[in-house]
């Protein structure tokens, strides 16, 4: 059977990126990492201090806001999970992007990358911004164990989606966005 990368690529490739575009908001892009451990694929996660400037203490991907020098948004997740998590970028096969998103509080439009690194990773981990490093098997990533709340941010609702690991509760746009990546990888499970 082909990997679950290879087939990511190919499904990723055929589908229409749905792509936002706001005036106000400022470009970010978060990095979801593959990789094997264990004989399991794995992403990783990570909870953000109580002093970075935004979305404290919350179960993120690794990434940020686009810089100039940047060039491109993958370019933008791949420096972001190298600060956040120590990844090299250049160990990093991108596969694709999902879907533009945007934080409610903050004012980004968030473009996930999915890359893949063909090794079990040895974490650096930026104490600044991270509290802490998670692990989540993408086994536990199906579309049903994600439950949808409704949230009121300045008078007005917005669908989310929570997922519960251990102790974490992962929510916002980092439960949207991998409520997203559940989908498409159910996709590929109904391929095979």
């Amino acid at each position: 059977m082909e990997p679950l990368e290879e087939r990511l690529v190919k499904l990723l490739s055929r589908r229409i990126r749905k792509k936002l575009t706001l005036d106000g908001y400022e470009r970010a892009a978060v990095l979801i990492l593959l990789y094997m451990k264990n004989c399991d694929y794995y992403i990783v996660l990570t909870k953000r201090t109580e002093t970075v400037e935004s979305h404290k203490g919350q179960i993120s991907l690794p990434g940020g806001r686009f810089m100039d020098e940047d060039k491109t948004l993958e370019y933008t997740a791949l420096r972001e999970c190298f600060e956040e998590v120590g990844i090299n970028p250049a160990d990093v096969r991108i596969l694709g992007m999902l879907d533009d998103d945007k934080t409610l509080t903050s004012n980004y439009i968030v473009t996930p990358v999915v890359g893949f690194i063909p090794y079990t990773p040895k974490f650096k981990k930026n104490s600044l911004e991270v509290e802490e490093i998670l692990e989540l098997p993408i086994s536990i990533l199906k579309p049903e164990n994600f439950q949808p709340e409704v949230y009121n941010y300045k008078g007005e609702e917005y669908l989310t989606y929570t997922l519960k690991y251990g102790e974490n509760i992962i929510w916002g746009l980092t439960g949207r966005i991998l409520k997203n990546f559940a989908e498409i990888l159910s996709k590929i499970k109904k391929e095979t």
